[in-house]
């Protein structure tokens, strides 16, 4: 496994699929984060406990914005159980706080300057976590790295692929930050990889739109996602005493026992701890609750017409303005279990299970895409992979590395038919 650390070793496509098929040990993920200094990589996982709210918050930096952005040159692993079990992803970031397709790779103004001087083509690939690479283990097989790699061995094509994927983005935030920052570097091609985060801020957004707003709720407006409700509420609490005493005394005990948890090296004290922190409404966000609570009791046929229409709307805009610019543009709707057609192995069986409270909603969707004339010029990928036979999630919608070689595939060859 030596090649995962920074290439793909062999230029050959058969290099690629033996890559992607191997289970990566959680050893060579720790063996790659020891080879730039340990010290020097952030490690992020479910713990509640103050350091690693702080870790995270070094690497999602929240923004007013886009909701979260990446902070420059990171080195980071992530551990989150719902985002795959055990398993470990590893991220580095340039200057820039872009993702970087390869831990060596050099930064992407680097990268894009180069192309210029080749005449290599830029494409610019926008998403949520699984565009950034939740599920992909190495920086190198992310779907961007991947396509790249499949568009230089397969078709024959020289192209930059910049990795413009952020947690939790939806098809607003990727819209937000092509407006904002993505067109310095010119790109020749622009693609929306998105869908599912999409479901359900929309929906929830359109579903708590109806509230009566108060001095204590912020309203929830149009185009705002879960993270730019909370930035709201935070600075609507700010000179409030109680919310602020509360927030104090809840930081006081949460560093009281991370300081306990430093001597009391005991699983059963650990996961007391976490159980109690668990209660932090400044932690697990329990306006989130909330906001899901009204979706549930709404009518999810309409709420999620609506969601779909708002969704074909911003795509549009996207490629309306790419193309008052010269850019291509193309958008993709990423597979998910609720709407995709997988022969399904006994543990996204058990993903699908997990998620079936927005099964309906996500189907419903989906349907209406499907009915929509504006829908043609989408790509779908729903059957993407419905020959596949192997695992391709790691939970309901994010994608192993075996499911994001298929994905790059498809996006590959779509960009060489093009004549991208």
């Amino acid at each position: 496994m030596e090649n995962t650390n920074t290439s793909l070793g062999e230029p050959n496509l058969k290099n690629i699929q033996s890559l992607v098929s191997n289970k990566i040990d959680n050893k060579e993920i720790y063996k790659l984060a020891d080879s730039i200094g340990s010290n020097d990589v952030e490690t992020i996982n479910t713990d509640l406990r103050l350091e690693n709210i702080q870790a995270a918050r070094r690497v999602f930096l929240p923004s007013s914005l886009y909701g979260t952005s990446l902070s420059p040159n990171k080195n980071f692993i992530v551990d989150i159980e719902t985002f795959g079990g055990s398993d470990l992803d590893f991220f580095s970031t340039d200057e820039q706080g872009i993702i970087k397709n390869s831990l060596n790779a050099p930064s992407t103004k680097v990268r894009v300057a180069d192309a210029k001087k080749t005449d290599k083509k830029i494409i610019m690939i926008f998403g949520g976590s699984t565009i950034m690479g939740i599920g992909s283990r190495m920086p190198n097989l992310t779907i961007p790295a991947l396509v790249e790699s499949i568009l230089r061995l397969e078709h024959n094509i020289d192209a930059v692929c910049i990795n413009r994927g952020i947690i939790g983005f939806t098809s607003i935030e990727n819209l937000n930050l092509l407006l904002t920052s993505s067109l310095n570097f010119q790109p020749d091609e622009v693609i929306f990889y998105d869908g599912w985060n999409c479901v359900s801020n929309f929906a929830a957004n359109k579903a708590n739109r109806s509230e009566t707003t108060t001095h204590l709720c912020p309203p929830m407006l149009g185009g705002m996602s879960y993270r730019h409700y909370e930035h709201d509420k935070v600075l609507l609490d700010q000179f409030r005493i109680w919310p602020q005493t509360r927030r104090l005394l809840w930081l006081f005990l949460n560093k009281s026992l991370q300081s306990m948890s430093s001597i009391i090296q005991f699983n059963f004290f650990q996961r007391l701890m976490n159980s109690l922190l668990a209660h932090d409404p400044t932690v697990n966000q329990k306006w989130t609750i909330e906001l899901f609570e009204k979706l549930a009791s709404s009518d999810t046929k309409i709420i999620a017409e609506e969601a779909a229409f708002d969704y074909l709307r911003i795509h549009d805009l996207a490629e309306a303005f790419c193309s008052q610019q010269k850019i291509g543009f193309s958008t993709f709707l990423q597979p998910c279990l609720s709407w995709g057609s997988k022969p399904l192995t006994q543990q996204e069986q058990i993903f699908h299970e997990d998620g079936a409270s927005f099964n309906e909603l996500n189907q419903k969707f989906h349907q209406t895409l499907l009915g929509s004339l504006q829908f043609n010029k989408f790509r779908d990928l729903s059957n993407c992979f419905g020959k596949v036979k192997e695992q391709c999630y790691v939970d309901n919608g994010h994608l192993n590395p075996t499911g994001n070689f298929h994905v790059a595939k498809k996006i590959a060859t779509h960009i060489a038919s093009n004549g991208n």
